[in-house]
């Protein structure tokens, strides 16, 4: 299978940080001095396979915490 290049396009536009070819892109953007850049023609704009997983657990069987008043 080829390794699909790099294709960045020298429009403001969203980018995919989590793209495998990122650093490729923005090597490229700084070879070609743009200013800025999106990844619109990039068939690896939607790629999400490398976003980190957030852990999003709670320590304490009930997610919720008795606050005691004062008297």
């Amino acid at each position: 299978m080829k390794k699909p290049k790099a294709n960045p396009t020298s429009k403001h536009g969203p980018r995919n940080v989590f793209c495998p070819y990122y650093s490729d892109c923005l090597d490229r953007v700084i070879e070609m001095g743009w200013m800025s850049w999106h990844c619109h023609l990039c068939g690896e704009r939607f790629n999400q396979a490398a976003r980190p997983e957030l852990a999003l657990n709670v320590g304490h069987p009930v997610a919720y915490y008795d606050v005691r008043l004062r008297n």
